[in-house]
């Protein structure tokens, strides 16, 4: 007669070793997930340096041509000509782009292919006239460089004293441009109010259009030198004192 022995196979996991199996499993989670999240948010920031890299390259060499200035801003529209003409800086710029994608960056929550039109002024035959559709920027470029410094003209490139201290690309806050009415601005004002702690309407900074917290708790920046860096909103701007945002 056979005899079996008294060891047998087990038919599966217990209750507690299925109980610590996953107690493990998401310890492991909550160690992992984290570093995941935070390579892919440097991997976004790292393209968005390299974006903002480009569009330097590219100001720069529109700069060269046409006497230091970039394109005068606040017509959206698809045509462009020289710098006193108003144009939208991506459309004048996109020649010397490798690809306009470069324009977006990956972090952007609001990115998309075009930006919407806007009521110009109304037309001679009655009714209003509208701007196109312009492409979309993850970015503003500063507006004393497109539109005008505070004595009403747009400053040279090479005009500029302290390049590596003056801000030329920041990164746009679309929906907040939209609940300020001005969702297709395609640069930013830093001669205007940046904050008011009084509630009264501000037009740009973190309270504008200007994403200054899309990368871990500040946004990145091209300056005019061409050079490009991560910074908190507190280390180009402060009440009173420093501004990077102006020459």
């Amino acid at each position: 007669m056979r005899r079996f022995g008294t060891l047998r196979a087990r038919d599966g996991f217990t209750l507690m070793e299925l109980l610590v199996v996953i107690a493990i499993v998401a310890i492991l989670a909550g160690i992992l997930f984290p570093i995941f999240a935070r390579s892919r948010a440097q991997g976004q920031r790292a393209v968005c340096l390299s974006n903002l890299r480009q569009l330097g390259t590219a100001a720069q060499l529109y700069a060269d041509d046409n006497g230091g200035l970039l394109p005068a801003g606040h017509d959206v529209t698809h045509e462009y000509g020289p710098p006193a003409s108003p144009t939208y800086w991506l459309h004048a710029m996109e020649p010397l782009l490798r690809d306009v994608e470069v324009a977006r960056c990956p972090s952007d929550p609001d990115a998309a292919e075009y930006l919407p039109g806007r009521p110009e002024t109304p037309d001679p035959y009655g009714g209003d006239a509208w701007e196109e559709p312009a492409l979309y920027s993850s970015y503003l470029i500063n507006g004393i460089f497109t539109d005008q410094r505070p004595d009403g003209e747009p400053e040279r490139m090479n005009a500029v004293r302290h390049p590596s201290d003056t801000i030329l690309f920041a990164e746009r806050d679309t929906k907040r441009l939209s609940r300020l009415g001005w969702s297709n601005d395609d640069d930013y004002h830093p001669w205007e109010r940046a904050t008011d702690p009084k509630g009264l309407p501000v037009y740009w900074g973190p309270e504008g259009g200007l994403a200054a917290t899309r990368h871990s708790g500040g946004s990145d920046y091209l300056y005019s030198d061409g050079h490009v860096a991560w910074r908190r909103f507190s280390q180009t701007y402060a009440a009173g004192g420093l501004n990077q945002h102006l020459p």
